[in-house]
């Protein structure tokens, strides 16, 4: 019972996240930018007045931040749930689940950037933006995946 309500709240969170990210990938180029440029103002921000380091809010600045959080990182959080939620589905062989995971993560990539950016106005879809999407989420899964072994690792161990 505890195993299904898991499934369905790490269901509803991975849908509302593909929910999302697809809203975000649909928005035209001004408003991914001014997005963008908010999320580069509150992370400049926070390194200013928690270090001493000033940051030069350039184009070059706010351009990274869009790769590094807007493509990697959402991808990322993206890759550690679908990851739990497939590996929740005990029901069904690993490889498979990780098959289906690693696949999905990579369809999704694609299809955010050559349908949904595609038909925004003032974006165009990018190869690159999908390898940095890929990126971010094969960062999360590998940590997951890491994190099985080592767990099944030391529970056979301690059999």
């Amino acid at each position: 019972m505890k195993r299904r309500v898991l499934q369905v709240i790490l269901l509803i969170i991975y849908v509302g996240l593909l929910g999302f990210f697809t809203y975000q990938c649909l928005q035209t180029g001004t408003q991914s930018t001014t997005s963008s440029n908010v999320v580069g103002n509150v992370v400049a921000d926070t390194i200013e007045i928690t270090t001493p380091i000033q940051i030069d809010r350039n184009e070059q600045y706010f351009l990274l931040i869009r790769k590094l959080i807007g493509h990697y990182g959402f991808f990322a959080i993206l890759g550690a749930i679908s990851f739990m939620f497939y590996h929740s589905i005990i029901e069904i062989k690993l490889s498979y689940r990780l098959s289906l995971h690693f696949a999905i993560g990579f369809i999704y990539a694609m299809i955010s950037e050559f349908l949904l950016e595609a038909s925004a106005d003032g974006r165009g879809p990018s190869f690159g933006d999908v390898m940095i999407d890929y990126s971010g989420f094969l960062t999360s899964s590998l940590f997951f995946v890491i994190a099985l072994v080592i767990f099944q690792i030391k529970k056979r161990k301690t059999n």
